[in-house]
């Protein structure tokens, strides 16, 4: 939908239309710098898109396909082995599209998370 906009009540140096990574990280950076950063989002708070085409992979599937691909071997550790960093990496936490697919309609046409490793060129 188009707004005509009559006129400005607000300056700033930096506008990010959208929260995403590269809009967080722009207004960081000019914040950081000394400027003024607006950022514009229209999704209701607390959303999370998620633009993945699997729903999602477990910790050790990721370390076998990286460890594969670079000749190691892997193996299970205690999560202690990590200290505080253990429970995040004891935990799979798979992410989820389907919030995504639902509300913006989309469909992935991306490769898998996995098939992305096991394809990636040096």
């Amino acid at each position: 939908m188009a707004v005509r906009v009559s006129g400005w009540d607000l300056e700033t140096d930096f506008v990010s239309v959208g929260s995403g990574i590269g809009g967080l990280s722009g207004a960081i950076m000019a914040h950081d710098g000394g400027c003024e950063a607006l950022v514009l989002e229209k999704a209701p708070p607390g959303t999370a898109w998620h633009a993945v085409s699997n729903e999602g992979d477990a910790v050790g599937d990721i370390a076998a396909v990286i460890g594969r691909r670079l000749g190691l071997a892997v193996q299970a550790v205690p999560q202690e082995t990590f200290g505080v960093l253990g429970p995040i990496f004891a935990t799979d936490q798979p992410s989820s599209s389907a919030y995504t697919r639902q509300t913006l309609n989309w469909q992935p046409s991306h490769p898998s998370l996995l098939e992305d490793l096991e394809n990636i060129q040096p």
